[in-house]
């Protein structure tokens, strides 16, 4: 048996994953300006050698979630804030914005 590609954790969830969706409402809106210094690590803007999914693989598109009591709606960042979904990023994600707000959907 030999192996066409080897993948860690942090590739599979970023090579099949459609997407990571944050979800925000107003009580938590104030958290969404440290989202930049969450994501630009493990985004297409700066590839950080070493790690997991940088290796030329489809990094994952973001979306965040937005409602209130008057409107709801769905954001996808654009191409360059795709990441690779390292456990890095997962654990940054969650710590600031609750495991219950943060999705991959596969």
């Amino acid at each position: 048996m030999t192996a066409e590609q080897r993948y860690d954790f942090a590739g599979i969830r970023s090579r099949f994953a459609k997407q990571i969706r944050i979800h925000r409402d107003p009580s938590t809106l104030s958290q969404v300006s440290g989202l930049k210094t969450l994501l630009v690590p493990f985004s297409n803007q700066t590839q950080k050698p070493g790690l997991s999914g940088n290796n030329n693989q489809p990094a994952c598109p973001v979306t965040i979630i937005y409602h209130n009591e008057f409107a709801n709606g769905e954001l996808e960042l654009g191409n360059d804030w795709r990441v690779n979904l390292h456990d890095d990023l997962l654990q940054s994600l969650t710590a600031h914005f609750k495991t219950e707000n943060i999705e991959i959907v596969y």
